[in-house]
């Protein structure tokens, strides 16, 4: 069982999911009923008070069930934890357990757990006792995010939602960076709701299907749900509930979504806030009404790569269904559809729907139905039957390269035929690496599990006081036996260098993504004002970590940016940092001028001015997931020195003269999921170390308020999947893409949005770029400027009226792309018209499309 010493003290949990929790409050020692029978509402929401009061922190509950007949508020940097059962398992009556009360009958009151900023719910389960399925409540949403002090970062991890009406919702007011992870639902109207998210939201490994209800129990001796009970469950959310409904989300990231027996799996409108994009890698969506539904998007469109949509029962309605609303781009690169669909695809809007390297089966009537709008296939397989039908409405079609079995079956209208572009000839394009991201296999941990409070060694939060000399100790302490060494909420000022020993762990209050705006535990340093050669603030040793504080700059000018050495840097292999935020930082963390074998980022945040991440020097894997860089991190901060008002602006301006957001070097094998920056003179650089250079995958990059989005100098062979690049705002050339005279190594870039008032679209002066299947939304002078290297441009749409390549050297060849306007660059019978203007280099170019 669970030691329950003098706070802090770390959990020696029931049930371990892998990470090391410091238990701050033990929501035990204000005696919540264990037992159901009490409202418990009252002393936990008295637990979370107090861990606010003392600057935040991780309360936690034992296992137990806990009544609560009214809303519990988590206040921001207070993180409530249970007891769960990891890998969604049957809980066997066990863990933490919330007998939500709350709500009743009133589906669009106050939540049941409110989130303020930085705020967390993890580990442990809510269940709703009054629930039945013959006659069912609605209740309120379960969770949602409200901020009034500030719209920034919740997290829900290792939670099980089993019977919620409504089981989590952000918005309609202002919210941002939300993080759905490890969650598991079985909601009886709607699993998550999301509206007028301004700043990226992501849902990772998120599971919404009628077994998280049928197999869990209250207590050990009860049975789950009987057979016929949950045939009814089947039957009640395969006609009733919605797992995801998205609204406006700008740049949502959905990654391992699985979604079962729902009438929309995923759906998305648009509100009177405005409509979304997003990106989604390795979904799965199963046995639904309609598995995507596209009702509106905005401009920028959806990117959907390695995914599933697949049905094991009859009478469906389609696995994707693109509504008369839609008129807008969505892509699917390596998405199969499978199983007894009527329809594998229809179109009823005037948008446009792009597959390339997507597989097609098992339907019962037609594979692709196009009432309106265009259709791209490329490369697709698609089985024995009906294939495509097409009306007189449709605008546009292009059918490349694709393999039918029995061969191909369309029904082309004559009046539309002129529109329709089809070839058999086989296309030999690139594929797209499938299989997702790959996790890291071993949590990171210190090596061992003893606690040092940084408290106990002089540490104090007194502004007058320098704490380098007690730090320090506190973490020599620890190196001699492995350990964490614990920061309580508070500023503390740190004049002189940091070493963090091998096999130690130095850690603030967050358990969970954090933002300048929800407190915490600070290091204010002053050291190395103006000198950025000078010895990092804080160096780790092998093994050690960060987690879970800020580190922020007193001194620093936002309106006259101050050098400083690096923030941190490692000095070993296994090294990781994880939920830690760069306030104001000159260079933030450098895990690439010694060794990083074996690295991990998770999830840092910040917004640093000259360099955010430097990682390389990797001979084996390395990590890098969920970076959130944003100029906002400055100015919604409490600290003196912050932007305030419009001031953000200069900052920002600051960080597009100076900041290479994301740098790599050499790794050898690097996975990065999810990665975000907005302000910087480059998004993501690729660079050589010693002559090497970076191989591995990325998946969900996204660049916004950039001068360069991606600066190509030198690689060794990336695949990028759902990149999203933004430049603008810069008084010099903005580009989405520049890659350099003597660009090394192979780089590809599958599905991929890119919008935003650039200059010049891509600028390609050397390497080899492949890239395949791309909404280009925004462009002023040209999209493609090839000057020298190899170069491929497949399935790519044009959406304005400028020029779209301009040809001085190198080599080109165009397959397959497709433009909205009659600019005569696409037309069939003059493929070579792609180009706008040839004075050198070789093309070739076929296949290509106008859209009018």
């Amino acid at each position: 069982m669970s030691n329950t010493g003098k706070c802090p003290y770390i959990l020696e949990p029931v049930f371990d999911t892998g990470d090391l929790c410091i238990v701050a409050v033990n929501a035990a020692d204000f005696a919540p009923d264990p037992t159901g029978t009490e409202d418990a509402a009252p002393a936990i929401q008295e637990a979370l008070d107090h861990c606010h009061a003392i600057g935040g922190g991780t309360v936690y509950l034992p296992e137990g069930r806990y009544a609560l007949h009214g809303n519990l508020t988590i206040p921001p940097a207070v993180t409530l934890r249970g007891e769960w059962v990891p890998n969604a398992a049957p809980n066997g009556g066990r863990g933490t357990i919330l007998c939500a009360y709350y709500g009743e009958n009133d589906p669009d009151g106050q939540e049941q757990i409110t989130m303020l900023a930085c705020s967390g719910l993890k580990n442990l389960y809510v269940f709703y006792p009054k629930q039945n399925l013959s006659q069912r409540i609605p209740y309120s949403p379960t969770f949602r995010q409200r901020n009034p002090r500030g719209t920034d970062n919740i997290t829900v991890e290792n939670v099980t939602l089993v019977n919620p009406w409504r089981g989590g919702q952000c918005g309609p007011e202002g919210n941002e960076l939300h993080t759905l992870k490890n969650v598991y639902m079985t909601p009886l109207n709607l699993g998550f709701f999301m509206d007028r998210t301004t700043d990226i939201g992501r849902l990772i490994d998120v599971y919404i299907g009628p077994k998280y209800w049928a197999e869990f129990t209250l207590t050990p001796d009860a049975a789950p749900l009987s057979e016929r009970a949950q045939r009814g469950l089947r039957s009640h959310m395969l006609n009733n509930v919605t797992g995801v409904l998205m609204a406006r989300s700008d740049w949502e990231y959905v990654y391992n979504l699985f979604v079962d027996h729902c009438r929309f799996g995923f759906a998305v409108t648009d509100s009177p806030s405005g409509a979304a994009n997003a990106q989604f890698s390795s979904v799965h969506l199963h046995n639904c009404q309609t598995g995507l539904y596209l009702g509106n998007l905005n401009a920028v469109g959806l990117a959907m790569s390695d995914c599933r949509i697949t049905a094991d029962i009859p009478g469906l309605h389609a696995a994707i269904h693109g509504e008369t609303r839609f008129a807008t781009v969505a892509m699917f690169n390596g998405v199969d559809i499978e199983g007894p669909y009527p329809y594998d695809v229809v179109l009823d809007g005037p948008g446009w729907l792009s597959f390339t390297n997507c597989s097609f089966n098992g339907w019962t009537d037609t594979a692709v139905v196009q009432r309106n709008g265009g259709i791209t296939l490329m490369q697709c397989t698609l089985g024995e039957g009906r294939h495509i039908t097409m009306t007189d409405e449709i605008l546009s079609a292009q059918i490349l390269g694709n393999t039918f079995k029995g061969g191909a079956k369309i029904v082309t209208p004559a009046a539309v035929a002129h529109q329709v572009q089809f070839s058999d000839e086989p296309l030999a394009l690139p594929v797209a690496p499938r299989g997702g991201h790959k996790a890291k296999p071993t949590p990171c941990r210190p090596a061992t599990d003893k606690l040092y409070l940084a408290a106990d060694y002089g540490v104090t939060t007194n502004p007058d006081v320098d704490n380098t000399a007690a730090l320090q100790a506190a973490l020599d302490a620890a190196g001699q036996t492995g350990g964490v060494v614990y920061l309580a909420g508070g500023w503390y000022r740190v004049d002189g260098t940091l070493h963090i020993p091998d096999g130690v762990e130095l850690r603030g209050v967050f358990e969970v993504p954090s933002h300048t705006s929800g407190g915490g535990a600070v290091l204010r340093t002053t050291h190395g004002h103006g000198d950025e050669d000078a010895a990092p603030f804080i160096t780790m040793g092998e093994g050690a970590g960060i987690r879970g504080f800020v580190i922020q700059h007193p001194h620093q000018n936002f309106n006259d940016p101050v050098p400083y050495p690096w923030a941190v840097q490692s000095r070993g292999k296994h090294v990781y940092a994880i939920d830690v935020v760069f306030v104001n930082s000159w260079l933030g963390l450098d895990f690439g001028t010694y060794p990083s074998d074996g690295h991990y980022i998770s999830y840092l945040g910040g917004a640093p001015i000259r360099c955010g991440v430097f990682v390389g020097n990797c001979a084996g894997e390395g990590w890098v997931e969920n970076i959130q860089y944003n100029t906002h991190y400055w100015p919604r901060s409490n600290f003196e020195n912050r932007p305030q008002g419009d001031e953000w602006r200069i900052h920002w301006h600051k960080q597009i003269d100076l900041l290479d957001a994301l740098v790599f070097g050499y790794c050898a094998n690097e996975h990065v999921l999810g990665t975000f920056v907005f302000g910087s003179k480059v998004g993501i650089k690729f660079v050589l170390q010693d002559g090497k250079g970076t191989r591995g995958k990325i998946i969900g990059h996204g660049t916004d308020g950039a001068e360069i989005s991606l600066h190509y100098i030198g690689c060794d062979d990336v695949d990028l999947i759902n990149t999203e690049l933004v430049a603008m705002e810069s008084p010099k050339d903005r580009m989405y893409i520049l890659s350099e005279p003597n660009a090394a190594g192979k780089m590809r870039l599958f599905n991929s949005l890119m919008w935003g008032p650039t200059d010049y679209g891509y600028i390609l002066k050397g390497g080899n770029l492949h890239v395949q299947q791309t909404n280009l939304n925004r462009g002023n002078r040209t999209y493609f400027t090839v000057e020298g290297g190899n170069n491929e441009l497949v399935g790519n749409y044009f959406r304005e009226r400028v020029p779209h390549v301009v040809m001085r050297g190198g080599k080109l060849d165009m397959i397959g792309n497709f433009s909205y306007y009659d600019t005569n660059v696409f037309d069939i019978e003059r493929p070579a018209d792609l180009i706008e203007e040839v004075t050198g280099g070789e093309y070739t170019a076929k296949y290509n499309w106008n859209l009018f």
